[in-house]
């Protein structure tokens, strides 16, 4: 809901077309209504799944136990975890820490472009992300780490909310949002670097974007599995949009070279793929085949996963055209903290097709053994499941 909000505010920005509201579409009531009003009831539920929360948070929760745990873009069954290995608790409220930068942002393009329409509302919504931003700083902020938790949960126990200390890449959505906007320059930069220092780290920086969780997680569940968003995952929509950050953020450097990582490796392997396996040593699957298509090999890599990536996936296409029509960047202008950043890594070029097909060539082929994964997942889950 805040995606479709955001985007609506987003569209009128880059077109001045504020007439665009008055369109008219068939709802899926059946009746037929302007987009407009769709935004207003957008709007409205936001705002009441907020007044709702007892943290000032945009919270989600199944309403069945065999609904979906995770209603966010990071939808694995393991995808939520602590450090320890337990899952995050479905079973009552839980804030994602991406969803809240979203949140804000639909709120504040409430204030600039209805504002004047419903001055009324414009004080609430104003209200209501100042609030909202500063529970996020206080409560998803980590001082020892850091940096930033990936989600907040309740205790099965006594119900008191906890940080999901996961260290993830879920923090590094937040750049492209307007949430540090109004910050003082000190206390933005704080939380800036902090989230560009961690992604460019060997924690989670590989040949084709960024991990989803931390390396220091691989044994998180005290046995192997490949998780669909987790340490051995990297997803081309997480690196585009964290390189829209990075551009946002003046760091335009570093977005290039985001940017260049995520077309290279598509280009690879030759299809816009859904996400890309990553071993612990960075190696990337460009190959993979099932199994039961070939003899076992003690010297071919095992991916112990569940899913064959999709050749084909909508947002990782949609990321690749954003990425080539992104302007090219002056080398010459660089912030200190990037300059610093550039120095200690080796900052992807675009990579010719030959450059491209001799990699793919030199790649190891993996073996998915998706039959041991569905069972480790199955007791995983219920190893770790809230009780």
């Amino acid at each position: 809901m805040t995606q479709y909000v955001r985007l609506i505010f987003d569209y009128i920005n880059k077109t001045h077309d504020k007439n665009f509201l008055n369109q008219k579409y068939r709802h899926h009531n059946g009746k037929i209504i302007t987009i407009h009003k769709s935004l207003l009831l957008a709007l409205g539920w936001i705002e009441k799944r907020l007044d709702n929360s007892t943290i000032g948070l945009l919270e989600f929760q199944r309403k069945h136990e065999k609904g979906h745990p995770w209603q966010v873009m990071r939808d694995g069954l393991l995808s939520y975890a602590h450090p320890n290995g337990q899952l995050v608790n479905m079973n009552k409220p839980v804030a994602s820490l991406e969803v809240q930068g979203l949140t804000y942002d639909a709120l504040i393009g409430a204030v600039e472009i209805l504002g004047l329409e419903f001055p009324h509302k414009k004080d609430k919504w104003l209200k209501l992300a100042n609030k909202l931003q500063e529970k996020v700083l206080k409560l998803f902020w980590i001082k020892k780490d850091n940096f930033f938790a990936m989600a907040i949960d309740r205790n099965p126990k006594n119900n008191a909310i906890r940080q999901v200390k996961t260290i993830s890449s879920v923090p590094a959505e937040l750049l492209e949002t307007r949430i540090f906007d109004s910050l003082s320059l000190e206390i933005k930069n704080k939380y800036i670097h902090a989230i560009v220092e961690k992604m460019y780290s060997d924690e989670f920086l590989t040949q084709a974007g960024i991990r989803s969780w931390s390396i220091k997680h691989t044994n998180i569940f005290k046995e192997e599995i490949w998780n669909y968003h987790g340490v051995h995952t990297v997803w081309g929509v997480t690196a585009n949009v964290f390189a829209k950050g990075l551009h946002k953020q003046g760091f335009n450097i570093l977005a290039e070279d985001m940017e260049n990582r995520l077309i290279n490796a598509c280009g690879t392997s030759g299809s816009s793929q859904e996400f890309f396996y990553v071993d612990s040593h960075g190696k990337i699957a460009y190959k993979i085949l099932k199994s039961k298509n070939k003899k076992d090999n003690k010297e071919t890599p095992i991916i112990k996963g569940v899913n064959i990536p999709e050749k084909t996936q909508a947002w990782t296409v949609s990321a690749l055209l954003r990425a080539n029509l992104a302007k090219k960047v002056n080398q010459k202008k660089i912030t200190f903290f990037e300059k610093e950043i550039s120095n200690r890594i080796t900052l992807e070029h675009r990579r010719s097709h030959e450059e491209l097909a001799n990699t793919f060539a030199n790649s190891n082929i993996f073996i998915l053994d998706s039959n041991e994964a569905i069972k480790a997942k199955g007791r995983i889950f219920e190893k770790n499941r809230p009780r």
